[in-house]
């Protein structure tokens, strides 16, 4: 971090939301992507997933450490663009905006699904084809504008 704080702070922001800590956008998702699991009676998988959660949570604080603690190396020098950069510090930011507001918009989101499916018209049933008739009938019945101009 001595020679790319930014860059290390970005990593670290990743690291926590890969893990699925608090504030960050991988925790919300965590959160409901077991819930609905244990919900659907998964609850085996979510052990297993939060047992794997675990086991990659030692790679990636090791891998944060060493951005962090180790000594830079002289031998390789990464000068990101700053187009990389600001990519990265937009990702970063993101990630800790919609762990903090993630809440509120994905219930928002729930709630416009719940309207909007109360609010469709019930799909009609579609008849029974004509099979013996070889010309192409629509879903309402009535004969293809193809099967007209064939039959003209």
């Amino acid at each position: 971090s001595r020679s790319s704080p930014g860059l290390a702070a970005i990593l670290l922001i990743s690291v926590l939301s890969l893990l699925g800590l608090p504030p960050t956008v991988g925790f919300l998702g965590k959160v409901y992507l077991f819930s609905a699991a244990i919900d659907a009676g998964f609850v085996g998988l979510v052990i297993i997933a939060l047992l794997n959660s675990a086991l990659s949570a030692v790679y990636y604080l090791r891998l944060a450490s060493v951005a962090f603690f180790a000594d830079p190396s002289r031998e390789v020098l990464a000068i990101p663009a700053l187009s990389r950069r600001a990519s990265g510090a937009v990702a970063a930011v993101a990630a800790v905006v919609l762990g903090i507001a993630g809440g509120p918009l994905v219930r928002i989101t729930s709630d416009a699904i719940d309207q909007s499916a109360s609010q469709a018209a019930p799909v009609a049933q579609r008849p029974e084809a004509d099979t013996t008739s070889d010309d192409p009938v629509m879903p309402d019945g009535a004969p293809t504008p193809i099967s007209r101009n064939v039959s003209q």
